[in-house]
């Protein structure tokens, strides 16, 4: 049902294609079993940029592993920081993408600046 999905929207699949997840990993662990019900999902335009996608060891605060990947925009060094010098012009063909237009971005963008958030991703 969801690789229908993905062939109908032009949507393609993160999950077992890119370095840091060759093999597949599950997503999902319980005593009942395991699987994988976690998906990053991404039309053609961002499928050409992403580096990887990695599926991190389960934690002891979920039943489900976090799952990430980076995206490595035009003229941008794949270096996983953002600055304020490249958050916008990497985000700007998204902008009319997210709910709530310009403003939202905006707040977006900054919040990507705030120094915790740096720190998570660096």
């Amino acid at each position: 049902m969801l690789t229908e999905l993905c062939q109908t929207t032009q949507h393609f699949i993160l999950n077992g294609r890119f370095l840091g997840d060759s093999l597949g990993y599950q997503t999902y662990m319980s005593t009942n079993g395991s699987s994988t019900v976690d998906y990053i999902l991404v039309n053609a335009e961002l499928y050409r940029i992403v580096t990887y996608f990695r599926v991190s060891p389960l934690g002891h605060l979920s039943d489900h592993c976090m799952i990430e990947t980076c995206l490595c925009f035009e003229g941008q060094p794949n270096t996983g920081s953002v600055t304020e010098n490249n958050a916008a012009d990497a985000l700007h063909p998204l902008y009319d993408k997210f709910q709530g237009g310009r403003d939202y971005n905006d707040m977006y963008v900054m919040a990507l600046l705030n120094d915790d958030s740096q720190n998570q991703v660096g």
